[in-house]
């Protein structure tokens, strides 16, 4: 190191303390001695072949893709690879390393990719330590509460049943594709500042922004809970507060690009609405937000861990999960609404909890620290009306004559018409494009804007979207059954109500149906001589998801040794 520390790094200067960073010396391999091909796999054997032929040097440079993680493959990856293989075989080296290897240098590509990836960020975040250009409040990022939040949506590892009835009156255990947990954490104090769970393959932008609206929304213990769940004592939230203007905003939101994190919708919401600035980083690279990704691995090791069907996922290819617990999920179907009642009793006695990161103190702390300390968080009056726009819908619709309605101004949108009796004898209207807001979480209503920014009249859903409250989503998927021929809609009749009548009739049969059932809340606890639930072909009793283990009355650490991970 001392020998290294006065040589120029790529930036012209000194690499000085750099040296002493985590794979900084053995980030870039050694000069291979040889330029020749190597015949047989040795130390550095990849590097030799990188250095020996130049057309495989320049394809591993170019790529920039993302990499396999565990035992989840990746298309782009998997691309590169076949034609690494390629080129080695026009070159005639069909005798040689790798391909005379047995995984044809699979794991050693690998190995490649991941030293210089981090041998890249240690240099850059050593570069960006040292310049001395960058203002102070970056410099500061995230030392203090609420500067720098991370987001990110988390697959759970739990194999989750449901009990769905069946047309004859009995019960099934049904299978969920999964169940997603998306969490926001400040940096600073890693306090949680809100969650949401979301069933399905996976969470859209809707999902994204409902989180974000959720942190400011004043939180407080819920009283209804089951008489064996309590809350931890003084169990906290930032957004305990008594009014959303208390609530702190955040400078700095680091996520993903997850589909769901780059959509036009979210990035715009969150850019006007948040009142922070949005960093968009690049998926599979977790370095970029360790705070977070720690936060989901502690999550399943000392909370998930312990519910009916919790695994652990295989890191080799081939090799099957490893169950965590000994109870059968399909002996336990979910309770959803239990199930959000346990998350909230953990995130809030986490948030209370010391921590070995916070020279064990716990993120509330760290909070009423920074502010007894003179401390400053940024509040805002519009804080409630900054949440409700996180969830608004922008479009700019043409209004156009209805012929049925006897030429009475209507917004065609989202394969529903929309009118109002006030624009009857407003034929002067007709033709032009208006600004129109609309509720994500019920978009029966549609607000058109006029030029200067004032509301111009509201405008209501015909039928058959105009009874029930319904978002975005749920009219698309109707919409998307209706066209498959699933079900039909005759004019004037709720197509909430037909829709909802066919996802309780099919949830045992269609996958996405069973996830529908679940995502809505239809979940009803058989009755007391309700018929017993079919499972596998055998009849057994009906159980909870929760009974087996202890519910959590305490403080949850997370931290616990790996020899101590006790629900």
């Amino acid at each position: 190191m001392i020998d290294q520390a006065p040589g120029l790094a790529d930036d012209g200067k000194p690499k000085g303390f750099r040296v002493c960073l985590p794979y900084f010396r053995h980030g870039s391999s050694p000069s291979p001695k040889s330029k020749t091909v190597p015949s047989k796999a040795r130390p550095h054997a990849l590097n030799q072949l990188l250095t020996s032929v130049s057309d495989i040097a320049d394809l591993v440079a170019g790529y920039k893709g993302r990499l396999p993680i565990r035992n989840e493959r990746c298309a782009a990856f998997e691309t590169l690879f076949k034609r690494f293989k390629a080129v080695l075989r026009q070159h005639g080296l069909v005798q040689d390393y790798p391909l005379n290897t047995p995984d044809k240098g699979r794991r050693a590509l690998l190995k490649y990719f991941k030293r210089q990836r981090a041998h890249w960020l240690a240099d850059q975040l050593a570069i960006a330590e040292e310049d001395e250009r960058l203002p102070d409040f970056v410099k500061q990022l995230a030392d203090r509460p609420m500067d720098r939040v991370e987001f990110d949506g988390h697959k759970t590892d739990v194999e989750w049943h449901a009990l769905i009835p069946l047309a004859t009156g009995g019960w099934m255990k049904k299978i969920i594709s999964c169940i997603w947990i998306l969490i926001i954490v400040d940096c600073a104090s890693r306090a949680i500042l809100a969650w949401n769970l979301v069933v399905g393959a996976n969470y859209n932008r809707f999902d994204v922004l409902r989180t974000f609206a959720k942190a400011l929304t004043p939180w407080h213990p819920d009283g209804s809970l089951h008489p064996d769940l309590k809350y931890a004592p003084g169990a906290w939230m930032p957004s305990m507060v008594e009014s959303a203007a208390q609530i702190p905003r955040v400078g700095l939101i680091a996520m993903d690009n997850h589909l769901a994190h780059i959509s036009k919708m979210a990035t715009q919401n969150l850019g006007s609405d948040q009142l922070g600035v949005v960093n968009l980083g690049v998926a599979g690279i977790p370095e970029g937000r360790p705070i977070v990704e720690s936060l989901n691995k502690r999550m399943e090791d000392f909370c998930l861990r312990f519910i009916a069907g919790g695994f652990k996922p295989s890191r080799t290819l081939g090799v099957s999960a490893k169950a965590t617990t000994k109870l059968n999920p399909a002996d336990h179907p979910i309770d959803l609404e239990m199930l959000q009642a346990t998350l909230d009793i953990w995130v809030s006695a986490y948030n209370v909890t010391p921590q070995a990161e916070l020279q064990q103190r716990s993120p509330r702390d760290v909070f009423d620290a920074y502010v007894a300390h003179g401390g400053w968080m940024c509040t805002s009056s519009l804080t409630s009306s900054d949440r409700d726009d996180l969830l608004t819908i922008r479009i700019n619709p043409t209004l156009r004559a209805s012929k049925a309605d006897g030429g009475l101004p209507v917004v065609n949108w989202a394969n529903a018409r929309y009118r109002s009796s006030k624009l009857r004898k407003r034929n002067d209207l007709i033709g032009k494009k208006f600004k129109a807001t609309v509720n994500a979480d019920d978009i029966r209503e549609m607000c058109l804007w006029d030029e200067d920014g004032n509301k111009l009249v509201i405008l209501r859903a015909l039928p058959p979207y105009a009874a029930s409250p319904h978002t975005l989503e749920m009219r698309r998927r109707i919409e998307r059954g209706k066209s498959s021929g699933l079900y039909q809609i005759p004019a004037g009749a709720d197509a909430i109500a037909i829709y909802n009548k066919f996802v309780r009739e099919k949830a045992a049969d269609l996958q996405w149906a069973t996830d529908e059932f679940v995502r809505q809340g239809m979940l009803e606890k058989p009755g007391p001589n309700a018929a017993a639930p079919v499972c596998g072909g055998a009849i057994k009793a009906p159980s909870n998801t929760f009974s087996g283990f202890k519910p959590l009355n305490g403080t949850v650490t997370l931290t616990s040794p790996k020899n101590d991970r006790k629900p």
